[in-house]
């Protein structure tokens, strides 16, 4: 009754809002704008001076919002291995001629590898609790982190949009389970060239989001098994693809372990957690793969078509119920994912670009509305070539990556100054806002990438195989590749990062909580402070 109680008051309260918004100009303006800070968003201080560099999320998460604990990112992993994209990963593999068990193996390494980029990245928000937008500034500068921000939040605009489709796959498999071949079967009067049928424009209505048919079968196992110097290159491809149907979620760590209770809080859960569950998921699409070819002759390397081949053969009601309960958790897992991958991220990265008017909520709306307009549908029919492009989307993240962990682990040894990274000309301001250091690197790690992936379209800008097999190893070449000239360039120009490299590891973690609360009790613009060095540390 207390919960219901609650849910009222926060009604009528919004209700009250929006009404009073009407009553002038300035109340419009006040209604449409974000809270400055966190501080003014709890309510514990109604009267601030905004800073454009900050607002209600993109402030340090206060105390209260700091519960995650390694429970919740090991669920929060053991969902995301049910994903479709991690079933069909395996069976795609097996185009590429690998057997199911190089296949297996590939991904657990590509995983295994993943997940330890997916804690070191967490360290720098679990200790500071910021998110990725003002984790960039540290590498790029204030102004200069807009462009990470923006590479981001278009990858996951587009992997949103795939990820909202293929939620309908499953949405159709359980529609037709519940209303039977009756829904399966009803006449569609729209044109082919659509791409979408009655069934899945109900499925819109039903998860909030419109689908494709899905792919069509493909022969996976017509290609002859390889051998040698074409065996290592694939098994090496294979990690790599492991490797990067996580990228973004480990570029995305900030924005989660940022709610970390504790610094260890993300470590563990997420090490074992991620490639368990990510492996045994692409098990699954394997095996249940490779076992319906052999009795039926299908191939169905995606689930929702290995659901709708089932029913096919068998429609009797404890399958129908079985496959229904099936098709429950992988929406599930799927929501999680969208929420987890591409959604958050993008209302993280979104509103860092217009902080006086979006939060992540906002933002979050922004992504399911424009990730319909793009339509995924379409993407998924009929652009292979741009999903080529998504799936290269690696060589573009792996160095913001690789940046990333050099700065904070290696370079500040874990010191960050919390106040500057809200403070214009302060000591992250860089040049005009904008780290030359970071733009030389990475133009530098993604230069040998570009023929390998242009080779991808069949462009050719230079010959040779050797960028091909380069490019099977795009990430690991990127992310490590941007770690060694970042770090070769942090000691170019003097003063760079010196007094961070001088202090004990993480030193100024003790003090960064206090810091900002001392900065947010106090009503001026965070742009005009200036501090000197001794008071900072």
């Amino acid at each position: 009754m207390m919960a219901i109680g609650k849910f009222n008051d926060s009604v009528r309260h919004s209700l009250q809002n929006f009404r009073h918004a009407f009553t002038s100009r300035e109340a419009f303006v006040e209604y449409l704008e974000t809270k400055p800070d966190a501080a003014a968003a709890d309510g514990t201080r109604r009267e601030t001076i905004r800073n454009q560099w900050t607002n209600e999320d993109l402030d340090i998460s206060p105390p209260g919002h700091r519960t995650w604990g390694w429970y919740d990112y090991a669920a929060f992993w053991f969902s995301y291995g049910f994903s479709p994209g991690l079933w069909y990963l395996g069976a795609a593999l097996l185009a590429n001629g690998l057997t199911p068990g190089q296949a297996l193996g590939c991904l657990f390494l590509g995983f295994f590898f993943g997940s330890v980029g997916v804690v070191m990245h967490s360290r720098a928000a679990a200790t500071y609790h910021f998110g990725f937008p003002v984790e960039s500034r540290l590498v790029w500068g204030l102004w200069g982190s807009y462009f990470p921000v923006i590479v981001r939040a278009l990858c996951a605009l587009i992997w949103g949009g795939v990820t909202i489709a293929t939620g309908g796959y499953f949405t159709s498999v359980l529609l037709r389970c519940i209303f039977g071949n009756g829904y399966w079967n009803m006449p569609s009067h729209i044109p082919e060239s659509s791409h979408i049928t009655v069934q899945q424009l109900i499925g819109l209505f039903v998860y909030s989001m419109l689908t494709g048919r899905g792919h069509p079968h493909q022969a996976l196992y017509d290609v002859p098994p390889k051998h040698g110097a074409a065996l290592s290159w694939a098994l090496l491809s294979a990690v790599n693809s492991g490797l990067a149907k996580t990228t973004t979620l480990m570029v995305n760590q900030p924005d989660i372990a940022r709610y970390a209770r504790s610094r260890v809080a993300p470590v563990w859960s997420q090490l074992i957690m991620f490639p368990a569950a990510s492996t045994a998921c692409a098990a699954m699409g394997i095996y249940a793969t490779q076992s319906i070819f052999n009795a039926w002759g299908n191939i169905d390397w995606n689930p929702w078509d290995l659901n709708h081949d089932m029913l096919d053969h068998d429609f009797s009601h404890g399958r129908r119920a079985g496959i229904a309960i099936i098709n429950i958790v992988f929406i599930y897992g799927n929501t999680l994912i969208e929420l987890g991958a591409n959604v958050i991220p993008f209302g993280a990265d979104f509103m860092s670009l217009f902080p006086r008017w979006l939060n992540i909520k906002r933002g979050m709306w922004m992504c399911y509305i424009l990730g319909v307009c793009i339509c995924p549908w379409q993407i998924l029919a009929t652009a292979t070539g741009f999903l080529k492009f998504l799936n290269g989307y690696s060589i573009f993240l792996g160095s913001f990556l690789g940046m990333a962990l050099t700065d904070y682990l290696v370079v500040r040894k874990g010191n960050v100054f919390v106040r500057d990274l809200y403070q214009a000309r302060g000591r992250y301001w860089y040049f005009h806002g904008v780290s030359w250091r970071a733009i030389t690197t990475w133009v530098i790690s993604i230069s040998f990438m570009l023929p390998g992936f242009a080779q991808t379209f069949g462009a050719h800008i230079a010959s040779g195989d050797g960028w091909t097999h380069l490019y099977a190893f795009s990430w690991f070449y990127t992310c490590t590749i941007s770690s060694v000239v970042y770090f070769a360039l942090s000691f170019v120009g003097g003063n760079f990062a010196r007094e961070e490299r001088t202090m004990p590891f993480e030193s100024l973690a003790r003090s960064a909580d206090s810091s900002v609360e001392e900065l947010q009790a106090v009503d001026v613009v965070v742009s005009e402070v200036h501090l000197p060095v001794e008071e900072k540390v």
